[in-house]
């Protein structure tokens, strides 16, 4: 009958009503707070997969990497088979030890998937060690396994491009940048270009303590696109001083500034050791992870171990570290008094920054709550 039928107008305020009320659930899931249970991010330092061995060397890792609901590691040294490399570090160089030559076999790509690895970054000073070639061969290598990568591209445009990872509890961007201070240091890196496979570099500008304009321009609009469709937006640094245990004066830089365009977690490598941790603007700060799997010859340079972030509703409330060591190429977790020891070693690096309460588990683990 026609009086039990809504007219157009009563239809349409329905409608509104029922947006009104719907829209903050709406609003929430865009942004990545789809569920009120924690959110866990798993990051570790720098992977050299130059071996393929049973167990794999993440073996170990792995307990960590699945339990999380990201995972994500930088991946040194392309998966390729190819021998041409790149012109850009010199013979006299190598000699020198100045700079290094890295390469894996694609096959190793499955240690990474087979790890419960999401997000391989690969902004480094590595990837472009066999060329352009070696570059989209690593991205196709880890692409086809279902991961996704992020900081190197066929472009610009696409080295810049964020990783997303969709969870229960919303979604995840990652972004990947190499920072290194020289010129030269950059160049023998492969910047990518308008149409030219390569890393995603920002410079800091001659004093060293900021990004220049273009670069702070460029990582504004990247962590912005990124928020528009994830709740967290992890940026990783490769930056900073081989060896070097304390951040330089340019990395904290750069880390407070990428928080201040809106970064929720900032996530250091490249020194080989590990560096200090700090809460900024109420968002962590893990200046460097140190080598994760790598030949660990040198002092400091066998210490490492996981930082696991907890976000609650796009958040995050706690950094909890996962003390590790190298044995090999291995990383494999420490006894309860030996975790003890390096998570009071990383609370010595971290001496000066704002930390918060921290709390040291039985296990050995480190875990820094948000400054209230």
């Amino acid at each position: 009958m026609s009086w039990l039928q809504p007219d157009r107008r009563t239809t349409m305020v329905f409608r509104k009503l029922l947006w009104v009320l719907l829209a903050p659930t709406v609003c929430l899931a865009c942004l990545g707070v789809a569920d009120a249970a924690p959110l866990r991010v798993a990051i570790a330092g720098d992977v050299w997969l130059r071996h393929k061995q049973q167990p794999s060397a993440l073996h170990y890792a792995a307990l960590l990497f699945r339990r999380a609901d990201v995972a994500i590691v930088n991946l040194e040294g392309p998966l390729t088979t190819r021998t041409g490399r790149t012109p850009n570090k010199s013979a006299r160089d190598l000699r020198r030890h100045y700079h290094f030559v890295l390469r894996a076999d694609p096959r190793a790509a499955t240690d990474l998937r087979d790890a419960g690895v999401d997000v391989v970054g690969l902004a480094n000073n590595h990837l472009m060690d066999y060329r352009t070639g070696g570059c989209l061969d690593t991205i196709r290598a880890v692409r086809r396994l279902g991961l996704t990568t992020t900081g190197a591209g066929a472009s610009i445009g696409a080295a810049r491009a964020p990783a997303f990872v969709r969870t229960r509890q919303g979604t995840v961007a990652v972004l990947a940048y190499l920072a290194f201070m020289s010129p030269g240091g950059r160049g023998a890196c492969t910047p990518a270009g308008a149409k030219s496979a390569g890393v995603a570099i920002v410079r800091p500008n001659g004093a060293g303590t900021a990004l220049s304009d273009s670069s702070r321009q460029a990582v504004a609009r990247d962590i912005a696109a990124a928020r528009r469709r994830a709740g967290a937006v992890i940026v990783l640094f490769h930056w900073g001083t081989e060896g070097a245990s304390r951040p330089s004066t340019y990395q904290r830089s750069l880390a407070h500034a990428a928080i201040k365009l809106g970064a929720s977690a900032v996530v250091g490598h490249h020194p080989h050791v590990l560096e200090g941790v700090e809460w900024f603007m109420g968002r962590p700060i893990c200046y460097s992870l140190g080598n994760f799997v790598f030949p660990a010859a040198g002092a400091g340079k066998a210490d490492t171990g996981i930082a696991e972030i907890v976000f609650e509703r796009s958040r995050a409330t706690k950094l909890r570290f996962h003390p590790m060591r190298i044995s090999g190429c291995t990383p494999v977790p420490l006894t309860a008094s030996a975790g003890k020891a390096a998570s009071r070693r990383l609370l010595q690096l971290s001496r000066g920054f704002a930390l918060g309460r921290t709390v040291l588990g039985a296990d050995g683990t480190l875990t820094l709550l948000r400054p209230k």
